[in-house]
């Protein structure tokens, strides 16, 4: 009682104390105590009932807005033995500076809509007020009455109003059970938001508008938020990172699960109940809820016997699977039977079987002129066949229609058959073109992207044809493809081989990723084979890469392994890429890089280890030969500056091979080797466009002494590479930055035997560089041009002739102005 100053430093609306009479206290307790107060200050009583936690925040600059909010009679009956107020006090306090986002009533508003909301999904407000405080932080924290914001936008305004009922009213454990309120009111201000499956469903299964890209963005399919939320979800399951919702707190593997767990994947499981038990039950059961554990204490049993008293249904199977155990949902559409009924009528049947762990009452629905007729199956049944009567024939059958359940995969929600495969964007792929820059990603459809594509080599000229790559969701079943055609084919011409269209003049190339298998219901993901021919040579791989850090999220230390297996020959063309040797090899080749995200530079540990079998074609013994290799590096890097706008990053490197080793799988003193830069088509062929002898042309690896040409390779390797920049330009800013860097860099390094040299002397280069490091769009781009001035022997470097006015053309001295096209960076 009395007033704690808001009158003084009201700014926007009037002060309302609200009425103490609800809590039938003695009189003498709603007096303003203010005979306590000591000259100059004043007294001032909170008095609360019915809560399990407080807060209380005070400053000297505080703003006071204020209005009362007026319930509306009649829509849901107040909670039995629960006081509540016609009229709501609406409280908002926020400091100097914030009058654009919070003042002239706007953050009052945002709060009046949202008590309203929140009593319209569960009854009637049990208490006097609703506070919304600006706090110093982002985010928001709620209490009874009270919430503390970081903004105010109305989707924090929801989530934490929504607090004050699920957590503040209804009472749960958040240690034990955080998916009781966290899950709820996540999922309450989606609804409220008009993004949840179900409201999709409203809309015809369609997504909102507000999700659409703009600009050149606009020319590819993207996720709204309701799919990004599921497919995050979906792709921790699939990556074995997913906890049961149920999950105590403390058992939680990190903060970053705990949080996708009971926020995101348990409004998952709210919009997957709501989906099981129907729309009205499920209002039914919120009001329910509210109604009969309002100001009490709320656990798992108290929630699932009341949504089985809404629905009517037994619901242990529901919550035993999404809070105890984890997996995804998938049911395919296998087979149809239609045939037209005595009546008149027509009687549907689809057989659908349950393909993943979870469980839901699948949805057939079947298409008419007057929209989709749904029925709905059993939970229980693993395949079952599900009937759907309507008065006109079928124009069409599928699974989940509008789009409600949790089905992670919707290309098997149509009938089996070719015909499925090419059709509008309602059918399961859609043809695009793949336009440059852009990922193109579909929730529901496999995205094929095709564009023209073609190069140059020296043997075949000009090679035209056509790549094609598609993706489910952007990570699974991801293929890339082509097919090109050149119409110089040296060998065929003399009659050494084939001219057939798979011979010298096809090149073909198949890569696909992250597989699906058919008889598990999800896909392997890590799992990669390749095979292919082009440029006189053929070969494929199968590998498979983990991620082996102990966190997902907690910046400690991260770890990816991957294993493969590999086999490349020669085709007998007389021709092969550029730094190939006629051999055939097998190979077994393990990698593993690990990343220390604590201290300032955040070193980097790398190593890979290869052997195998090779028979070379041009030596005398061809027999079987084993050979090894083996790679280490370390690197760090270290920002500085005034918003980061230096680094100095470091890098040493050893590597060792077995005398007898192929060509292709030496160690490199300047570029990745044949295997790393098989599939840029741009670099492999021998005479490519950044071939040596058109554009000086670097893709950094190996030692990463870059200033000497690519083809240089040897049997070992010591090298320290170290780089020092600045930010030039800015060119974009935000979670994608891209901007040009002024660098200098020194390499230097001792080799061992060699390819293209023959001396076992140190080697070393510097210079300056223009680096555009950054993202365009969708694509992390890595591209310098560098000027070595120094190469110690300079008829080995990558650029050998002189670049400046005056001494064009001039073969290379070790101090010369070199200009190169180097691929890729170090930090």
């Amino acid at each position: 009682s009395g007033d704690p100053g808001w009158e003084r430093v009201k700014r926007f609306g009037e002060v309302y104390l609200p009425s103490l009479a609800p809590y039938r206290l003695p009189v003498a307790t709603m007096v303003a105590g203010a005979d306590s107060a000591r000259a100059g200050e004043k007294a001032v009583r909170f008095h609360a009932e019915n809560i399990h936690e407080f807060a209380w925040s005070t400053s000297p600059d505080y703003r006071y807005e204020g209005i009362f909010y007026v319930r509306p009679r009649g829509e849901v009956a107040p909670p039995d033995g629960v006081p509540v107020w016609d009229t709501v006090a609406i409280n908002v306090l926020y400091r100097p500076g914030d009058e654009k986002s919070w003042g002239d009533g706007g953050a009052i508003a945002r709060t009046k809509v949202a008590l309203e909301w929140l009593e319209h999904v569960y009854g009637p407000y049990a208490y006097p007020m609703m506070a919304n405080i600006h706090r110093l932080d982002g985010g928001g924290t709620e209490f009874p009455m009270m919430m503390m914001n970081g903004s105010s936008g109305q989707g924090l305004i929801l989530h934490e109003g929504g607090h004050v009922f699920t957590f503040g009213i209804l009472a749960n454990n958040e240690w034990r059970s955080g998916w009781m309120d966290e899950g709820l009111t996540s999922y309450q201000t989606s609804w409220a938001e008009g993004v949840t499956p179900q409201d999709r469903a409203r809309r015809g299964g369609r997504d909102s508008s507000f999700f659409r890209a703009s600009g050149y963005r606009r020319l590819a399919p993207r996720l709204s938020g309701t799919d990004r939320l599921q497919l995050s979800q979906y792709r921790l399951d699939m990556l074995g990172r997913a906890q049961p919702v149920g999950t105590r707190s403390d058992l939680f593997r990190e903060f970053g699960i705990y949080n996708d767990m009971i926020y995101s994947r348990a409004e998952l499981m709210y919009g997957a109940l709501r989906d099981a038990i129907g729309d009205s039950a499920f209002v039914a059961f919120m009001h329910r809820y509210y109604k009969d554990w309002a100001l009490q204490h709320v656990d798992e049993r108290a929630m699932r016997s009341t949504a089985e008293l809404a629905s009517g249904q037994q619901l242990g199977w529901f919550f035993d699977q999404w809070l105890r155990h984890t997996g995804l949902t998938d049911y395919a559409l296998v087979k149809v039977q239609q045939k037209r009924q005595p009546d008149g009528s027509w009687l549907t049947r689809g057989k659908v079987k349950r393909r993943a762990e979870y469980r839901e009452p699948p949805p057939l629905g079947v298409l008419t002129s007057a929209g989709w007729t749904i029925a709905r199956g059993s939970a229980s049944a693993d395949e079952q066949w599900i009937e759907v009567r309507t008065a006109e024939k079928p124009k069409g059958v599928q699974l989940d229609p509008l789009r409600t359940t949790e089905d992670w995969d919707r290309r098997n929600d149509l009938p089996p058959g070719l015909s499925r495969l090419w059709r509008d964007e309602d059918g399961p792929v859609r043809v695009r073109f793949d336009w440059p820059f852009l990922d193109q990603v579909s929730r529901d459809n496999v995205i094929l992207a095709l564009t023209p594509i073609g190069w140059t080599s020296a043997p075949n000229g000009p090679i035209l044809g056509l790549r094609s790559r598609s993706n489910y969701q952007g990570v699974v079943d991801r293929d890339e493809s082509g097919v090109v055609f050149t119409t110089d084919r040296p060998a065929a011409a003399a009659g050494h081989v084939s001219s057939n269209w798979y011979g010298e003049g096809a090149h073909l190339w198949a890569i696909h990723e992250n597989p699906t298998i058919p008889w598990k219901g999800r896909p392997l993901m890590g799992l990669r084979t390749t095979a292919w021919t082009f440029d006189g040579a053929a070969g494929g791989e199968v590998s498979y890469s983990w991620d082996a850090s102990r966190f997902l999220y907690a910046r400690t230390v991260s770890t990816t392994r991957s294993i493969g297996v590999t086999y490349t020959a020669p085709r007998g063309f007389g021709y092969l890429p550029a730094r190939w040797e006629a051999a055939r090899i097998a190979e077994l080749k393990f990698d593993e890089t690990s990343r220390q995200w604590r201290g300032a530079w955040s070193p980097q540990v790398g190593i890979s280890i290869a052997g195998g079998l090779a028979r070379s074609d041009a030596r005398t013994s061809r027999s079987n030969e084993p050979y090894g290799r083996g790679e280490l590096w370390v690197k760090g890097g270290k920002a500085f500056g005034v918003d980061t706008a230096g680094f100095l990053s470091a890098r040493a490197y050893l590597a060792h091979s077995t005398a007898n080793m192929p060509y292709q799988r030496r160690i490199f003193i300047s570029a990745r080797d044949p295997y790393q830069t098989l599939f840029n088509h741009f670099v492999r062929p021998r005479g490519g466009l950044l071939a040596p002898e058109h554009v000086a042309t670097v893709p950094l690896g190996g030692a990463g002494l870059r200033g000497y040409d690519p083809g240089m390779a040897g049997d070992g390797m010591i090298a320290l590479n170290l780089e020092q920049g600045v930010r030039a330009l800015s060119l974009a800013a935000g979670q994608r930055p891209l901007a040009l860097w002024a660098t200098a860099f020194v390499d230097a390094g001792m080799p061992r035997g060699g390819v293209l040299y023959s001396l076992d002397n140190p080697l070393g280069d510097a210079g300056v560089g223009l680096v555009l490091r950054g993202w365009i769009y969708d694509r992390d781009v890595r591209v310098r041009l560098d000027a070595p001035f120094y190469v110690r022997y300079g008829k080995l470097a990558a650029a050998r002739r002189e670049f400046t006015p005056g001494t064009f053309g001039r073969p290379y001295r070790d101090f010369a102005s070199r200009v190169q096209l180097t691929l890729g960076s170090f930090w």
